[in-house]
């Protein structure tokens, strides 16, 4: 046996060329990183909040909506009662603040003038806790024309009664004026 001369560190055997390119990275193990779940998290919140944004916009816009509709129809109610009664009627007189006494010819033998008694049928109205009501002096019913009424103001002009109706509810409120000419 001989004795092995000892290898210099410049002398050692190499791995070919070749060799060392066909080294592999490590592989990566599937699914998505930290930051990647972040960003994605992120985008959701974000339309998120602008979805919800816009909802709720939407949300009280038909708040809005159906508390404008209750309003014209309580209106539309107190109007057409106020125009039934109107329409026939010989005389009307301001009672008081907010209240309005109508006459309307009546009998066998109607003379079109107001007599403000039997057989003259007379209706009144007037404002109480936000209701419109009619009370029928004749027959004693009494009837709640519309709700929400913020006011019932009447003028006297001598040959003509002006009568505005306030109504409101929810911030929002609308208004409408009638005009009745006394019959000559």
């Amino acid at each position: 046996m001989t004795k092995t001369d000892p290898i210099a560190p410049g002398d050692r055997p190499q791995a070919p060329p070749a060799r060392r390119a066909q080294r592999r990275p490590a592989r990566r193990a599937g699914g998505f990183t930290l930051l990647e779940l972040l960003v994605v998290a992120g985008l959701m919140t974000g339309l998120t909040l602008l979805v919800s944004g816009l909802w709720r916009h939407y949300a009280r816009s038909f708040g809005d909506l159906a508390t404008r509709a209750q309003l014209v129809q309580e209106l539309r109610l107190a109007t057409c009662s106020l125009a039934e009664d109107m329409g026939p009627a010989v005389g009307a007189t301001v009672m008081g603040e907010g209240r309005l006494m109508i006459c309307r010819d009546g009998g066998d033998a109607p003379n079109g003038q107001p007599d403000w008694a039997a057989p003259d049928q007379m209706v009144e109205y007037y404002l109480s806790q936000g209701r419109l009501i009619r009370h029928d002096c004749t027959g004693g019913a009494e009837l709640t024309v519309a709700q929400d009424v913020a006011s019932f103001s009447l003028h006297d002009a001598g040959s003509s009664l002006q009568m505005v109706l306030c109504m409101g509810k929810g911030g929002l409120s609308r208004q409408v004026t009638l005009l009745w000419s006394r019959p000559t």
